[in-house]
C-alpha cells in the first residue's frame, strides 16, 4: 500500500506547506463549496478509484476525508501548538487508511 501511503503524506505535505492559502479558501464567506476543494475531491475520488479498484468505499468521500483530515492537523499543528503530536497524528491516519485496504 505504498500508493496510499504516498499519496496521504503528500497531500499532508501540501496541506502544510500551503496552510494559508487553504485557510483563506476554506473560510470565504459563500453559498457554494469551495472550488479547490469540489476540484480536489473530484480529481483524488477517481484517482483512487483507479489505483484502488474494486472496494466497497465511497472514494470522493474517503477523498474529502483525506482532505480535511490532512487541513486539520496542519491547522492544530500551526495555532494550537502543544495540543498533539502532529506526527503521530498523521501516522494514525495512514495506518487507519491501510486498513480499510487490506
Amino acid at each position: 500500500m505504498f500508493f496510499l501511503r504516498t499519496l496521504i503524506t503528500d497531500m499532508a505535505r501540501i496541506a502544510d506547506d500551503n496552510y494559508e492559502f487553504i485557510f483563506l479558501s476554506n473560510t470565504q464567506k459563500t453559498d457554494n463549496i469551495d472550488p479547490m476543494r469540489a476540484e480536489f475531491v473530484k480529481y483524488v475520488g477517481k484517482h483512487l478509484e483507479e489505483n484502488l479498484p474494486g472496494r466497497e468505499i465511497d472514494y470522493k468521500a474517503f477523498a474529502l476525508s483525506i482532505y480535511s483530515y490532512t487541513f486539520m492537523i496542519s491547522r492544530t499543528k500551526h495555532y494550537e501548538q502543544g495540543f498533539f503530536n502532529y506526527d503521530e497524528a498523521l501516522e494514525g491516519f495512514v495506518k487507519n487508511a491501510l486498513k480499510l485496504f487490506s
